[in-house]
Order: structure tokens, then C-alpha cells, then sequence
């Protein structure tokens, strides 16, 4: 699995597939590709590893960020070793003919969601069956590619359990301060533009001749298998909490109801979810209150309301936003506010108007991300012409691929590392006036004095001596704990609450990372 130069985490989703190939009699085994594990990208050394396996089949599961190294690995893969790989993950999903045509020795693309086709293709490979007419698998027969349209979704009620340990499942948590993230849902009811949810629906809807709608598209695990499942990763590993990554786990509340319910009873740890401002009342907030939820995460995204209704399709009103972080907070429940900044045609104003806006929300916890536009979905085609094909980043976090001028780009970098700068300027009192000189002094900078590392090195300490001097005065701010994610931020109040603030902080860094 590729993971590199981005966030630590196993994948979810092949944790699933390896199980279902597992439950069919399959033995699976996995390479998780990153820096942070000592096993950091490298061609040949993961050839021959992939080699020691003597494996009958490879399957890499990728996203755009990592695709270019994915397809030189599959292209090795085939040509060197003469084992047949299966390509999947979103961007194979949403750009199927594409991959297809861009790696001329790859075997396989897998359309959606894998534990059935995966598991089909494995079977046929294995008895000398037919490969080649397997739903939702593209396969390439002597030089041509033939298309399988996909014709459902797994049966969530029939999933087998999480093979957790193809990773090195225990490290992981504990490097990730103990949270586990496990999934309850697929699918998702909303159609924002820069998400692959708004790629997939289409396709599947397009596949099957159906309307794009939600009464085949977001599906709920039965309440009692999740908690069975959830029970069982208690009781063999180490950590803290279960991290929902679910991306509205708050929509159907009678089925929300039933599952905390058991969860309380036979799980009982702390637990962190995804979930918008529209999909809270006062019921389920107390519901996730009461029932060991520590964190609640939503996505602001914009600050601009032209931006999220008519780029992001993210019509949220600002009262509703303002009342969900509101109430979450006064129930004892920690907020997190998702944003993202540097949008195709998106001011340097409107930016801005985010971070005002989040200082007006006051979240215990906010991630920034930079926008990204990626194939196949609606925010790609807004964004045509605006990308540069010299650019790439691993995450989207670091950088951004959309055109701009020097002098945006240079503005845009500086405002996503101390974008919590930003936010601080908006407050009230010495914090606010305190951290508006230190975004003068920012954007005076040039792009010289910007690239020296002496200059961001003083500019970091300079923020942590000043942070210091307000928490010793008890005057609320944002600060990051971790310089290697400047995207996460955290309230001194947080900061202040905690007696082990070291352990804490790293312990709510992982509420922010869902993926």
C-alpha cells in the first residue's frame, strides 16, 4: 500500500479485501510502503520483496497522489516478474479506460469496491477460470481491454472481519497515539465537488442504468456485526479509541440509535466521527455525548459563501454551521472544523474569510488542506486549464497543483504553514492583536527571505515563545504541536486542560487524521 510522504495509516478497505480473499482460502500478505515504518519507496527493493512473496496475483490500491509510482511499480511488476496485477482504489475507479491505456502490461483494473471481485479473480486464477468476465473487473485480452460493467455493492451484512494483521497493525496504532479507525458505512449522501463520492456515484449510476440517488448508494453495516467486529479488535490489540471514518455517521438515526446502544453495552471505549452540520440536533449530539463520543469532526471548508455553494456544492448555511460547533462544544464534546483554501478561482479575500470564520467558530481542533483537483471528479472539470501537469504532491497538504502567479503561490504557501497565525489575528483581545503584527511581518517577507530555513526557523521559534507567553496569561489562541503537520491545530484551552499536554495533544493529532 502506498503511504508515503503522506499521513500514517493502514487502509480500511484492503484490510476488508485481504480478509474476504482470506475467508475464500487465499493467503494474503502486505507491503505498506512508508518512511515512517522504515520502508520508505523504493522501486527495486519493493520488487523484491513483492518476489520473495511468490505471490499468484498483486493487487495495489491507489489514489491519484501516488498513481505515477503505482503504475511503474505494476508495470514491473508484470514485465519482470510475469505476475498479474490488479489495479484499484479511487483514481482506477474514476479513471478506469484511463489507467488502462497508460500502463499497456497491467492485467487488471478493479472498479469499486474489491472484496467480491477480488476474490472472484483470485478463484479464477487459481482453478484456470475464466478471468476476463468478472463484474466490475477490466481485463486486458490479447492486446484489448474488455470492460465488465459493475452490477452492485458487497452485501455490507455478509463482510468478512478486517484482516488487520497483513500490517504491522500494533506499531501503527501506537504511533498513531492509539486510535484505530474502522468504517460502518459506504457510501455518502452528499455531491460535494472535490470528493471522490461525486466521481463514483455517477459512475455506478451511469454502470447500472440507474438515477443517482442515495437508496443504493450509502449503505450501513448490520449494528451487530460492527460491534461484533469492533469487540474483537478490543480484545486483540493496544490503543485508545475507535476513529469512525465514516463520512456521515450521524445520517440515519434510528440505525445510529441501535449501534451505540451495543456499543456502549459490549464495547465501551472512546470513539471519534465525521459528520456535517446539517445531520446534528440536540438529540444526537446528546446521543454521542452519553455514548463515549470525544470528538466530533466537520467540514466548514469555506468561510465564503459563494465558494461553498457554488464550487464546493456545499450549501450549508452559516447559521447552521455556527449552532453545530456551538452545541457539539456546550455538550462537553470536542469540535473539529475541516477547511480548505486555494481553490480554483478562490481570492485571496475569500481565504481570508475563512479563517476569520473560524476564529468566530472558536473549534477546539481545525485541519487545513489546500484544494486538489482530482480526476474524475466535478472539481476537476472546474478546475481544467487551471492545473499545472508539471506539479504533483503525495498529499494535499504540502503543496498545490492549480496555476497561480509567483506572487499568489508565494502568499498561499506562507498562509497554509501558519494559516493558525490567520485564524489568531480574528480573535478578540492581546492574542488578536499580538498575531495580526506576526501576519504583517509574514507577508512582508519575500520569496527569498521565505525560502531560507534560518528565516522560517526563527519565525517558528518566535511563535512558540509568544504562544508560551499567552498561555501563562491565559489568553485563548490556536497553536500547532507538531511542527511536521502545520495543517493541525489545537486551542490553548485544550493545551491548558490537560495535565499530560505532550500525550494529550498527540492523542487528539490523530482525531484529525480520518484517512
Amino acid at each position: 500500500m502506498p503511504n508515503f510522504d503522506a499521513p500514517l495509516g493502514v487502509s480500511v478497505g484492503l484490510s476488508y479485501v485481504a480478509g474476504a480473499l482470506r475467508r475464500a482460502g487465499h493467503e494474503v500478505a502486505a507491503l505498506h510502503i512508508t518512511e515512517l515504518l522504515g520502508y520508505p519507496w523504493d522501486l527495486e527493493r519493493v520488487l523484491a520483496d513483492v518476489q520473495s512473496h511468490a505471490p499468484g496475483l498483486v493487487g495495489i490500491s491507489t489514489g491519484f497522489n501516488h498513481y505515477a509510482e503505482m503504475g511503474a511499480l505494476a508495470e514491473a511488476i508484470e514485465t519482470r516478474l510475469h505476475v498479474p496485477v490488479v489495479l484499484g482504489g479511487v483514481h482506477p475507479t474514476l479513471q478506469s479506460a484511463t489507467v488502462m491505456a497508460q500502463n499497456p502490461h497491467l492485467s487488471y483494473v478493479a472498479v469499486g469496491e474489491g472484496e467480491d471481485k477480488l476474490t472472484a479473480l483470485a478463484d479464477a486464477l487459481q482453478s484456470g477460470g475464466d478471468t476476463t468476465s468478472i463484474p466490475g473487473l477490466h481485463a486486458r485480452v490479447d492486446g484489448a481491454v474488455k470492460r465488465n460493467p459493475v452490477r452492485g455493492f458487497v452485501d455490507l451484512a455478509t463482510l468478512a472481519p478486517m484482516a488487520n494483521d497483513i500490517w504491522d497493525f500494533q506499531r501503527v496504532a501506537d504511533m498513531r497515539r492509539g486510535w484505530v479507525n474502522v468504517s460502518s458505512q459506504r457510501g455518502c449522501p452528499y455531491r460535494c465537488t472535490y470528493c471522490h463520492n461525486n466521481g463514483e456515484a455517477k459512475l455506478y449510476a451511469a454502470e447500472r442504468g440507474v438515477p443517482d440517488n442515495n437508496s443504493w448508494y450509502l449503505r450501513y453495516r448490520p449494528p451487530e456485526a460492527m460491534v461484533e467486529e469492533l469487540r474483537a479488535i478490543r480484545d486483540r490489540w493496544r490503543f485508545q479509541a475507535f476513529s469512525f471514518i465514516d463520512d456521515t455517521f450521524t445520517m440515519n438515526p434510528p440505525w445510529l440509535e441501535r449501534l451505540l446502544a451495543l456499543y456502549r453495552r459490549d464495547v465501551d471505549m472512546p470513539f471519534i466521527c465525521n459528520t456535517t452540520p446539517v445531520d446534528l440536533d440536540e438529540g444526537l449530539v446528546r446521543l454521542l455525548a452519553d455514548s463515549g463520543c470525544r470528538v466530533v469532526r466537520m467540514g466548514v471548508e469555506s468561510g465564503s459563501a459563494r465558494m461553498r455553494a457554488r464550487l464546493l456544492k456545499r450549501p450549508f448555511p452559516e447559521q447552521r454551521i455556527r449552532w453545530a460547533f456551538r452545541e457539539t462544544q456546550a455538550r462537553g464534546l470536542h469540535a473539529l472544523a475541516f477547511n480548505m483554501i486555494g481553490n480554483v478561482g478562490e481570492s485571496q479575500e475569500e481565504m481570508v474569510e475563512t479563517f476569520r470564520f473560524n476564529a468566530d467558530l472558536r473549534p477546539t481542533m481545525m485541519k487545513l488542506a489546500l484544494a486538489y483537483p482530482y480526476p474524475g471528479t466535478e472539481y476537476a472539470d472546474a478546475s481544467a486549464g487551471h492545473v499545472d501537469p508539471q506539479r504533483s504532491t503525495h498529499n494535499f497538504i504540502s503543496g498545490s497543483v492549480l496555476r497561480r502567479s509567483p506572487e499568489d503561490a508565494l502568499w498561499l504557501d506562507k498562509a497554509r504553514t501558519f494559516y493558525f497565525w490567520h485564524v489568531n489575528r480574528f480573535l478578540e483581545g492581546e492574542a488578536g492583536r499580538a498575531f495580526a503584527e506576526r501576519v504583517e511581518a509574514l507577508e512582508a517577507l519575500s520569496a527569498e527571505q521565505w525560502a531560507d530555513p534560518a528565516v522560517q526557523g526563527a519565525l517558528w521559534a518566535s511563535h512558540h515563545a509568544l504562544s508560551a507567553d499567552l498561555q501563562r496569561r491565559g489568553a485563548f489562541h490556536y497553536t500547532t504541536p507538531f511542527l511536521e503537520r502545520t495543517d493541525i491545530i489545537v486551542s490553548s484551552e485544550l493545551v491548558a486542560s490537560q495535565r499530560e499536554v505532550i500525550r494529550r495533544e498527540a492523542v487528539e493529532r490523530e482525531a484529525v487524521e480520518p484517512h
